[in-house]
C-alpha cells in the first residue's frame, strides 16, 4: 500500500472571492478561510480524502496547507486545527510561477522536515470538493508501480467553463482550459475534466515535470498540474482516476448556488464495504466436502452477472472482502480459482461456518438516519441485487415537529435525490405512525397517483431505524402570496381533492358528526387546554400583563358554549382526506400540486389513530384555514426574538378583523368544501380551525417551539370569541 502526503495549495491571491468576502464578513479574507455550511473551504476541500485516513494511506499529520509569509498564518492555523490538531501549515516566500512551482517548493520545505522520498505526493485545490471512491483502491493496488493520476469527471453540466485532458492515440495526455468548445468533436467527446486533484509518484517525479516544463513551448504560461503530468505521461504511465463528482467553490456564483443546495459536510463520502459469500453468488454453488469426491470442483463455473457486478464495485473503490465456509486448508485452491476467474477482491477469509451470518456495525451519529449494515439475502446462482441508495452524499434535515423525522438525501454520484422519513424503531408510538403514514400514502396512491409523491423504498423493524423513502419533489411550498396570486392553484388544489373525495364516497351519504364534535371537546380540547396551562406556566407568567383576563377559562367555556351550537358539524359527507392539508405539505412544481405528509383520518378521535377510514373533509377545511387564515407558517417557526416580539404586538381584536378579511378572499375553497358540508361552512370550519390550533398545541411544546404553543392558544381564543360574535 503507498504512503501519501497531501499538499493543499492555498497561496493564490483569490481575487475573485474578494468582494464576496467584503459583501459577507465585512473585511477581505482568504478564499480557502471563506465558509459554506459553517466550514471554511479548506475543510470541505480536505474531506474528500478522509477515505485514505480511515483506510491508514494517509495521516492527519501528512496534509500540508501551503500559504505565503504574507498571508494571517494564525487564522490558517485556527482553520487547520478546526480540521484535526496535526494538520500543518507551511509557508511559502512569495507567489511562484504557478501550481505546480508551489507544490514543488512545499515539497522541498517539507523534505527538510521529514523523510518523504517514498510518498507519493497528492496536490489538491482549496476552492472545491468531491468524491472520488476510486482513491483508496488506487493506492492499494500493489501491482502499480508508478503512481502518476490525474482526477477527473466523465462528464459536467458546463463543460466550457472546466479545465480538461484528452488521451491521444499515443496514449499521451493533451491538456486545456476551458476552451472545450473550440476542440474537434471527436477529440471533445474524449475529453475527462479536472476536479482539482493531481497525484505525483514522488517529489523527483514533480520535479523532472517542472524541467519538461521549462524546456516545452509551455514555459511561457503557469505552471499548471495539467501541463506538467501531460508532459511526463510522454516519459511515464500517467493514470485518470475517475471521480463520482466534482463541485467548484471558488466563484462568489459557485459559492452562492452551493449554499441554495441540499450540500452537507456530514454526508457518509467513504466507499462502501461487500462482504459476500463465494458459493452460490460468485462460483455456482459446490457441495465441496459433502459431495460425491469429497472435495470442490477443479474448474468451478462462475456467475457471470455477479463477477461483473463485484469487479466494476471494487473498480469503483469498494472494499471486497469474500467470505466463505470453505475450510482454510482449500485457501490455495480457492485463491487460484479466484484469480482465474478475474475476480478482483481485498481479502478472502475462510472457515466461516456454513450458518446464519450476522453483520453488526454502530451507526454513525452524524448519520442516524442511514442503517450503516445492510444484508442482502440472493437466490442462489442468481443474479446479485444490489442496494441502490448505498451513496449518500448530502443530507439536509427537514424535520419541523416532535414525530418522524425527515431528510432529503442525496446521492450525487448518480444524480439522484429522495425524502426519508425515519425514526429509530424504539420510538415504538413514532414507528407505528410512521408504518400508518406510509400505507396511508400508498393508498392516496390509487386515487390520485399524480398529486402524490412515489414510495421508493422502506424497512419497517423491530431494531435500528425505520424508513419510508418518496421522491423529492423540486419546488417550494405552496405560500399565501402564491395562492393570491395563481388560480390555477386554487383550481388544481380542489380538482386533487375531488378525486381523492369522491373516489373514495361513492357510496356515501351526508351524516352528522355532532357526536364526534363533542367527543373531541371533552376527550382533547379541554384535557388538552389544562395541560397546556401547566407545562406552559412559565411563558403564560412572561406574558400574564398582555394575556386576555381569565384567558383559560374564557377559552375553556368558549369552546363548550360553541360545541352546543346544534347546527354545527351537523352534515358531512365523509370520505378519505389527506388530514394535514397546511400548506407547508403542498408543494408546486411549475402549475402541479403534490401533496405530502398525510394524516389521513387521525383527527377524528372514533378512529382509535387510524388513517385510512373515512371521515369528515371538515378536517382538510380546518387544515386550510390553518395556513390561510391562522398563517400558521408566518410564525410557527420563529426565532426567540421574533416570536417574542409577536406576542407582545398580538391583538384579540385585530386578529378578529383578520379572520373576516381573510374569510372574504377564499370564496373558491368554501365553494368547493359545500359540496361536502351542508349547513354554515365558515362556523363548521373555523371551529375545526380553532380545535387544530388547540390540539396542535402540545405538538409545539414537544418541539421546545414554547412561544407558538402559546400563539396556537391565542389564535384559537380569537376564533372562539369571532364565532359568539357571529
Amino acid at each position: 500500500m503507498r504512503k501519501v502526503i497531501l499538499i493543499v495549495t492555498a497561496a493564490g491571491l483569490g481575487r475573485r472571492i474578494k468582494e464576496y468576502s467584503l459583501e459577507k464578513y465585512g473585511r477581505y479574507i482568504d478564499k480557502p478561510l471563506v465558509e459554506l455550511r459553517n466550514k471554511s473551504l479548506l475543510a470541505w476541500s480536505i474531506k474528500p480524502f478522509f477515505p485514505l485516513i480511515t483506510s491508514g494511506i494517509l495521516k492527519f499529520s501528512d496534509i500540508y496547507i501551503i500559504i505565503r509569509t504574507d498571508q494571517d498564518v494564525n487564522a490558517f492555523k485556527e482553520a487547520a486545527k478546526s480540521i484535526n490538531p496535526n494538520v500543518q501549515v507551511i509557508q511559502i516566500e512569495k507567489l511562484t510561477k504557478g501550481p505546480a512551482h508551489t507544490a514543488y517548493e512545499a515539497s522541498k520545505k517539507i523534505s527538510v522536515i521529514k523523510s518523504i522520498e517514498d510518498y507519493s505526493i497528492i496536490v489538491s485545490d482549496s476552492d472545491h470538493t468531491f468524491r472520488c471512491d476510486s482513491l483508496v483502491s488506487y493506492f492499494r493496488d500493489t501491482n502499480k508501480d508508478r503512481f502518476n493520476s490525474f482526477c477527473t469527471l466523465n462528464t459536467v453540466s458546463n463543460p466550457e467553463k472546466w479545465g480538461y485532458i484528452i488521451r491521444d492515440e499515443n496514449g499521451f495526455f493533451l491538456s486545456g482550459e476551458k476552451d472545450i468548445s473550440n476542440r474537434k468533436s471527436n477529440d471533445a467527446e474524449k475529453a475527462e475534466f479536472l476536479i482539482g486533484c493531481y497525484i505525483y509518484h514522488d517529489l523527483s517525479t514533480l520535479g523532472m515535470g517542472l524541467k519538461e516544463f521549462e524546456s516545452s513551448i509551455h514555459n511561457n504560461k503557469e505552471s499548471h498540474h495539467s501541463i506538467v503530468l501531460s508532459l511526463l505521461s510522454r516519459k511515464f504511465n500517467v493514470d485518470t482516476i475517475k471521480s463520482n463528482w466534482g463541485m467548484g467553490l471558488g466563484t462568489p456564483l459557485q459559492l452562492e448556488n452551493a449554499e441554495n443546495s441540499i450540500i452537507s459536510y456530514e454526508g457518509n463520502r467513504e466507499p462502501p464495504t461487500y462482504i459476500i459469500d463465494i458459493d452460490g453468488v460468485i462460483f455456482k454453488h459446490d457441495a465441496g466436502k459433502f459431495s460425491n469426491t469429497g472435495d470442490f470442483k477443479e474448474n468451478p463455473s462462475s456467475i457471470l452477472d455477479n463477477l461483473q457486478t463485484i469487479n466494476k464495485l471494487y473498480k469503483e473503490g469498494s472494499t471486497i472482502i469474500l467470505c466463505s465456509s470453505r475450510p482454510e486448508s482449500s485457501y490455495e485452491k480457492t485463491n487460484q480459482d479466484l484469480i482465474n476467474l478475474g475476480l478482483n477482491y481485498n481479502k478472502l477469509i475462510l472457515g466461516a461456518t456454513s450458518g446464519i451470518r450476522y453483520l453488526i456495525n454502530d451507526r454513525k451519529p452524524s448519520n442516524l438516519a442511514l442503517n450503516t449494515a445492510i444484508s442482502i439475502n440472493t437466490i442462489r446462482d442468481e443474479k446479485l441485487d444490489i442496494d441502490k441508495n448505498g451513496k449518500i452524499d448530502f443530507i439536509k434535515d427537514c424535520s419541523k415537529g416532535s414525530g418522524a423525522s425527515t431528510l432529503i438525501l442525496r446521492d450525487q454520484t448518480n444524480n439522484h435525490t429522495f425524502v426519508r422519513k425515519w425514526t429509530s424503531s424504539s420510538n415504538e408510538a413514532v414507528t407505528k405512525t410512521l408504518y400508518r403514514q406510509f400505507s396511508y400514502l400508498r393508498l392516496m396512491s390509487k386515487y390520485v397517483d399524480y398529486a402524490v409523491p412515489d414510495i421508493l423504498d422502506w424497512g419497517f423493524s423491530s431494531r435500528g431505524i425505520s424508513y419510508y423513502d418518496m421522491s423529492y419533489i423540486d419546488g417550494p411550498p405552496l405560500s399565501f402570496d402564491m395562492l393570491n396570486n395563481s388560480n390555477i392553484s386554487i383550481s388544481n388544489l380542489c380538482n386533487i381533492l375531488s378525486s381523492l373525495y369522491e373516489s373514495s364516497s361513492k357510496n356515501s351519504s351526508f351524516k352528522s358528526y355532532r357526536n364526534l364534535l363533542n367527543s373531541i371537546t371533552h376527550e382533547r380540547l379541554n384535557p388538552t387546554i389544562y395541560q397546556c396551562r401547566e407545562t406552559l406556566s412559565d411563558t403564560f407568567k412572561l406574558y400574564e400583563p398582555i394575556l386576555p383576563d381569565d384567558f383559560i377559562y374564557k377559552l375553556i367555556r368558549g369552546v363548550e358554549r360553541i360545541t352546543e351550537d346544534n347546527e354545527l358539524w351537523i352534515s358531512h359527507k365523509p370520505s378519505l382526506i389527506h388530514g394535514d392539508l397546511t400548506f407547508e405539505n403542498i408543494f408546486m412544481v411549475n402549475s402541479s400540486l403534490f401533496l405530502i405528509d398525510p394524516l389521513g383520518s387521525t383527527m377524528d378521535v372514533h378512529m382509535n389513530g387510524s388513517m385510512q377510514q373515512c371521515t369528515s373533509p371538515i378536517f382538510d377545511l380546518g387544515k386550510l384555514f390553518q395556513s390561510i387564515i391562522s398563517q400558521y407558517e408566518q410564525w410557527a417557526y420563529l426565532d426567540l426574538n421574533a416570536i417574542d416580539i409577536y406576542i407582545r404586538n398580538f391583538s384579540v381584536a385585530e386578529e378578529k378583523i383578520k379572520i373576516s378579511e381573510s374569510l372574504n378572499s377564499i370564496n373558491e375553497i368554501t365553494t368547493f368544501f359545500n359540496q361536502y358540508i351542508n349547513g354554515n361552512i365558515i362556523k363548521d370550519g373555523l371551529f375545526s380551525l380553532a380545535q387544530i390550533l388547540i390540539r396542535v398545541s402540545p405538538y409545539r411544546v414537544r418541539a421546545k417551539y414554547h412561544h407558538s404553543a402559546l400563539i396556537c392558544l391565542l389564535k384559537a381564543y380569537s376564533i372562539i370569541e369571532y364565532l359568539e360574535e357571529c
